[in-house]
């Protein structure tokens, strides 16, 4: 064989390869090779390619084995060659000379010499690598697990985070008590008296313990859910912890009274425990960011008062803050920073300000403007959710009922305006023109136009670029216009130059 084709293949290798041969691929033949003294590499017996795959079956693993004769083929390292890769590169398991399987990286190269064609095979051994590796993992693992752990305790950023549980019904509070014991501690009532008393000595006095969330049922003896209800209000409690009400058969009446408290969630029996799980996990950290938000703006309050020339403009700015409701805030800015919520909120404003020049929909500027602001939150509530389900009527149910929760309880209620367009996107966003949509199945102009308007932008704002943009649109109106409103079917028409410029990066 050429010096200058082993010096070439040699130049690959390093001194902890072994098991170095060459196939001629003409012949069938294959060469050993070895490092003699002088540290060169030299042939240093040949044997027949039946006998070296036979010494391969006695000496891989036998789950590696056929693995490895299917990388000897021929025609497949002939066309990785044409496609410009004459190295390929596969792990395995071999006997070492301890007699026990070791990790090794195969190396093999395709060369070409003066016509004839040959394979060159060489093995490094991995299994200190490998080990090392193994030992490293293991460490980090063991540290990832100790700041999980850790975080875990410090993620309530309070002392003994507890759920107050108040049900006349102790196998209702079991349950609940059971989906939460591994992460809070748990304290019950079994009607609104007892829970009022909870209430005084760990909410609105200082105790050791610290109730970040409360369920409540309404229906109970003695004193029912609506007396607590009364005294979390009159003590301005519902900013501070989050109440999620437990719902059986109650009437229309009584539930319609709950919505006029500030309630963060409400439950209907039977319900999904991964859901509930969920649900408070997210609303307790939302309310504990905003807890951590008020202090934050408290303490910045105490600190200007004492300078008497800003005491006008804190109080001003102070009121402005809190009147933009902190947490809401925090959602819409983590979801409006995205470039997807950017693409979104301009698509909205295209056909929104096309909209101002139709009348009946009495849109203006202000109006356009909060469309845009409150577009992004049309899925608000599977964010919080963070809901990987099939959409189904129940999931997106759900997902509205929880983004209106949220909405009910950071919008400050002086935004009646901005509430209620923001509140007709999270509600209406998935509603069709037909009456086939999700989850009230609306029927025209029944559907707010604010949410029709988001509607359709979410929809071209899932196309990847301004052509699959323009294709959507000729499909929106050529096969479904029943499903859109005409009037914003012809404003899309209309202005596809600049619907495809926003796409095109």
């Amino acid at each position: 064989m050429d010096k200058k084709v082993l010096e070439n293949f040699e130049t690959t290798l390093n001194s902890n390869y072994t098991n170095i041969v060459s196939i001629d691929m003409k012949r069938l033949t294959v060469n050993v090779m070895n490092y003699n003294s002088k540290n060169e590499l030299e042939i240093i017996s040949k044997i027949s390619l039946e006998s070296f795959i036979s010494t391969l079956q006695k000496t891989v693993h036998k789950d590696d084995f056929n693995e490895f004769v299917s990388y000897l083929n021929f025609d497949r390292i002939r066309k990785e060659y044409l496609k410009g890769n004459d190295e390929t590169r596969f792990k395995y398991r071999r006997l070492d000379f301890k007699g026990e399987y070791s990790y090794y990286n195969q190396i093999i190269r395709y060369i070409t010499i003066n016509g004839n064609e040959f394979m060159f095979l060489a093995s490094e051994d991995i299994q200190d690598d490998l080990d090392r590796t193994e030992k490293e993992n293991t460490k980090l693992k063991r540290v990832v697990n100790e700041i999980e752990e850790s975080k875990k305790k410090k993620s309530m950023d309070i002392n003994n985070p507890t759920l107050l549980i108040v049900d006349d019904s102790s196998i209702m509070r079991n349950a609940v008590k059971k989906i939460f014991v591994d992460q809070y501690n748990i304290i019950t009532a079994k009607n609104g008296n007892e829970a009022i008393d909870l209430i005084k000595a760990h909410l609105l006095n200082k105790s050791d313990i610290n109730i970040v969330g409360i369920f409540l049922d309404i229906i109970m003896p003695v004193a029912d859910g609506f007396v607590v209800l009364d005294f979390l209000k009159e003590n301005d409690l519902f900013k501070k912890v989050p109440v999620s009400i437990i719902s059986g058969d109650e009437s229309k009446a009584t539930r319609k009274r709950m919505y006029t408290y500030d309630i963060a969630d409400l439950l209907i029996k039977p319900f999904n425990v991964d859901h509930i799980r969920k649900r408070m996990n997210n609303l307790i950290n939302l309310y504990l960011d905003s807890r951590n938000m008020n202090i934050i703006i408290n303490k910045q309050e105490l600190v200007i008062k004492d300078k008497q020339d800003k005491v006008t403009e804190v109080k001003k700015d102070a009121k402005d803050l809190k009147n933009t409701n902190l947490v809401m805030n925090k959602i819409v800015d983590n979801i409006c920073d995205t470039e997807s919520s950017k693409d979104l909120k301009r698509i909205v404003r295209v056909i929104a300000t096309e909209m101002k020049f139709i009348p009946e929909y009495k849109i203006d500027h202000e109006v356009v403007n909060k469309i845009v602001k409150y577009a992004p939150l049309y899925n608000v509530g599977a964010i919080a959710m963070k809901n990987e389900t099939k959409v189904t009527y129940r999931t997106i149910f759900e997902e509205v009922e929880y983004g209106l929760t949220i909405l009910e309880t950071y919008i400050d209620d002086e935004l009646k305006e901005d509430k209620k367009i923001a509140k007709n996107i999270i509600k209406n966003a998935f509603e069709l023109y037909n009456g086939k949509g999700l989850p009230n199945k609306l029927v025209g102009n029944k559907i707010p136009i604010e949410a029709q308007i988001v509607s359709v932008a979410v929809r071209l704002n899932a196309r990847k670029n301004g052509k699959e943009i323009l294709a959507d649109i000729d499909q929106m109106i050529n096969h479904e216009s029943d499903k859109y409103n005409k009037d914003i079917l012809d404003i899309l028409d209309l202005k596809r130059k600049d619907l495809k410029d926003i796409k095109v990066k």
